[in-house]
């Protein structure tokens, strides 16, 4: 018949005490390990989603950035710059928010600085009724009615050098919610608003920032064109103006 355990440690009678003491000793410190293990991975912080700060590279934007966000301009990255252009990205939605000074985030400036007015100074007629405004220059589109501003400014893509997007008044004649391109291997085009013999304003799951336009449609970020979708009705009036700037090589 086995030794009865001592009812105060849980171990046999017949171990000597210095035997019940080490064994004792050991089960505290694993306990006390164990939990100690516990506490810390408690305590340890959870990886973030923000990507890390580029603080080594300098963009083709840098000094823009720079003038924009109000830091010592000097077009060359520092930490600082970096924190503020990763902010300023992370606030208007840009990815990756690493703080690089790339197109996509000096782009997102002159939306920005165009969101409190964006006709003011344009050639955009003031109307009774909707207008969709495209101005080519500063690569942006929005809504107004009157002198009320119904869709704020956002990032567009007009037509490439020798296809490019059609200036002057135009009217909304067909709407597809589900569309592919007929000319571009099925180029998807959702959210397709045709308002001049073919040319579309329409989303793109592509990088809008990037290339040397398009083939003649108003590009926008998928997001935007659901927004458009849902405020320009058959017969709204476009009104495009200006001139698509030229590409510059780091954007291709």
């Amino acid at each position: 018949m086995p030794p009865a355990n001592d009812t105060s440690t849980g171990l046999p009678r017949t171990l000597s005490p210095l035997t019940k003491a080490t064994i004792t000793a050991l089960s505290l410190l694993t306990l006390t390990g164990a939990a100690t293990t516990q506490a810390a991975a408690a305590q340890q912080p959870r990886p973030s989603a923000q990507p890390a700060c580029a603080t080594d590279r300098t963009g083709p934007y840098q000094e823009e950035l720079e003038r924009y966000l109000g830091q010592w301009v000097d077009g060359v990255q520092t930490s600082l710059d970096c924190r503020a252009i990763q902010k300023f990205q992370l606030r208007e939605g840009v990815q990756p928010a690493n703080g690089y000074a790339g197109k996509s985030t000096y782009q997102m400036t002159v939306v920005a600085k165009a969101r409190a007015n964006p006709g003011v100074g344009t050639l955009c007629p003031v109307r009774r009724g909707r207008v969709a405004c495209v101005d080519q220059k500063r690569q942006l589109m929005w809504v107004q009615k009157g002198k009320r501003v119904l869709v704020p400014p956002m990032p567009v893509r007009t037509g490439a050098k020798k296809l490019e997007t059609r200036n002057g008044w135009h009217r909304v004649y067909y709407k597809k919610r589900k569309e592919y391109s007929r000319l571009y291997k099925n180029a998807p085009m959702p959210y397709s608003m045709y308002f001049s013999r073919g040319q579309a304003i329409h989303g793109t799951p592509n990088d809008i920032f990037r290339g040397r336009g398009s083939a003649g449609c108003v590009n926008l970020r998928i997001k935007d064109a659901k927004v458009m979708w849902r405020t320009l009705k058959i017969k709204d009036r476009v009104y495009i103006f200006g001139r698509k700037p030229a590409v510059k090589k780091h954007d291709l």
